[in-house]
């Protein structure tokens, strides 16, 4: 695939007079296409209602969250929910991002605070917490509360181990933005962001969105954990193409993919975008290869009828989530404000504030 723009940079981020980058249509053979929920708007008004009810940020950065629509990427990324489980999930992309925005800026011992009673909270559902406590804490605890009701104990135990990691991966992206501004390896960040960007915990909800109920020594099968992965791999791949512009501007890049490829392959910008890209490729194929071979029982067990339904049911969803990531990408404002859809048809990410 080509990524061609009218600049290059090596070894640099782009500088003040750069015009743009083309972001590429990684998923232009994508089989999966857009779907939403047709809860999505009831589901998203409910859950905004409840976060505003804590009073998380001031009222003008509660503005600008609200222009992100984390609503829209639940009603995308799982659009076979029941209005009850949409509803969950909004509520657990509400709790992602609060703290997201309130680890961002946090010491490493703060972030270890923060998302430690997350974790007491999602572990303790029933027990009241204190009242000097962050409020990310009863945030936490309100969402698993109600939403545990819709998951089987093994799903629900899924979720519990992958926010376990979550909030570790999001403990060491803040000791590394504290260790003076270190660049990491590709390998070292691809290890880390797997479980930084969060997607694993919302597998636990596409299941419950499914109505699956497969036992967890056939979801931890080898070919069901690469199938996972590579859906991780092209959900963080295609997030750092998207959100670089906005962590560059904000000074805060060093913890992109695109940073990281230009630092460590000694390349600039646009060799950057093209070898995420190619990877990206190589992702999506292996994802797609994996899945007829599943459909087709080769080199992967045969479950009888119904947990082989489960199983395809499950990786269809994965796929769609994909496609839902990226539909939300450019049509929220989280990283491109109101020009989604034109950057959509231009590919041309303007390296300025306008």
């Amino acid at each position: 695939m080509s990524a061609i723009s009218n600049f290059t940079v090596p070894n640099a981020a782009p500088s003040q007079d750069t015009p743009f980058y083309i972001l590429p249509d990684v998923l232009r053979d994508w089989p999966y296409k857009r779907m939403i929920s047709p809860h999505y708007r009831a589901a998203r008004a409910e859950s905004g209602k409840w976060l505003e009810s804590f009073r998380p940020f001031s009222p003008e950065a509660q503005i600008i969250f609200n222009k992100c629509d984390f609503g829209l990427l639940s009603a995308l990324t799982i659009p076979k929910a029941s209005h009850d489980v949409l509803r969950g999930y909004c509520d657990l992309m509400n709790t992602f991002f609060v703290l997201d925005e309130y680890t961002d800026v946090a010491s490493v011992d703060d972030t270890r605070l923060l998302c430690e009673i997350t974790m007491d909270a999602i572990l303790n559902p029933d027990k009241p917490r204190h009242h000097d406590e962050p409020v990310i804490g009863e945030i936490s605890r309100q969402f698993w509360k109600n939403s545990s009701a819709h998951a089987s104990p093994e799903t629900a135990q899924r979720f519990l181990l992958s926010w376990r990691s979550y909030i570790d991966s999001v403990i060491e992206q803040a000791a590394h933005r504290d260790n003076s501004r270190y660049i990491c390896t590709v390998e070292e960040y691809m290890v880390a962001r797997r479980d930084n960007i969060g997607a694993s915990p919302c597998y636990a909800f596409l299941e419950m969105s499914l109505n699956l109920n497969i036992p967890s020594h056939i979801m931890q099968h080898p070919v069901i954990a690469r199938l996972e992965r590579d859906t991780t791999d092209m959900i963080l791949l295609l997030n750092d193409l998207a959100s670089y512009k906005k962590e560059y501007l904000a000074d805060d890049a060093d913890y992109n993919l695109v940073t990281v490829v230009m630092h460590n392959n000694n390349v600039g910008i646009d060799d950057a975008v093209k070898w995420i890209c190619d990877i990206h490729d190589e992702t999506g194929n292996n994802f797609l290869k994996l899945r007829d071979e599943v459909k087709a029982k080769l080199n992967f067990p045969d479950y009888g009828e119904d947990i082989n339904r489960q199983i395809e049911c499950y990786i269809d969803g994965l796929g769609n989530w994909v496609r839902g990531n990226e539909e939300w990408m450019y049509g929220s404002e989280r990283y491109f404000g109101s020009q989604g859809e034109e950057i959509r048809e231009s590919r041309k990410v303007f390296m300025t504030t306008h």
